[in-house]
């Protein structure tokens, strides 16, 4: 799938359905890999991309691998990769169904552009500052 941010940045989706953690690594990547290769063609003279994001249950990998997987990613595909898990996301959505006025000042590039795994943290520092730093009508 393919989204644009409320601040624009285009990111490609990859989901991935199993009950169990995600095993990622190179060949697990290869896919995903060519279709950016693929959509960055498509968008010149558009929005540039800005990240993929591999959505799972969970991921085998330790944070540290997946860090180091964004790197070789990123070295290849020119654009970092994001790991979120289905938690995080689920608590993302929970959030912004408080707070539906705070979409569009969020950063979504701080969340999802830095690659490595999304953390729920950072996304509430996110929303907390969104909500505190913009004035009501």
């Amino acid at each position: 799938m393919i989204t644009q941010t409320p601040d624009r940045k285009i990111l490609i989706i990859d989901a991935k359905a199993s009950s169990h953690a995600y095993d990622v690594g190179g060949p697990e990547l290869r896919p995903l890999l060519e279709y950016v290769k693929n959509q960055k063609i498509r968008q010149r003279g558009r929005l540039e991309l800005s990240a993929a994001v591999l959505v799972a249950n969970q991921f085998k990998q330790e944070n540290e691998r997946l860090n180091e997987l964004n790197g070789e990613f990123l070295s290849e595909a020119g654009i970092p990769l994001a790991f979120l898990e289905v938690d995080t996301m689920l608590r993302i959505i929970g959030q912004m169904k408080q707070y539906p006025i705070a979409r569009n000042t969020l950063r979504w590039a701080r969340i999802f552009c830095a690659g490595g795994l999304v953390k729920p943290r950072l996304f509430e520092q996110e929303l907390k500052a969104a909500i505190e730093e913009t004035f009501p009508r």
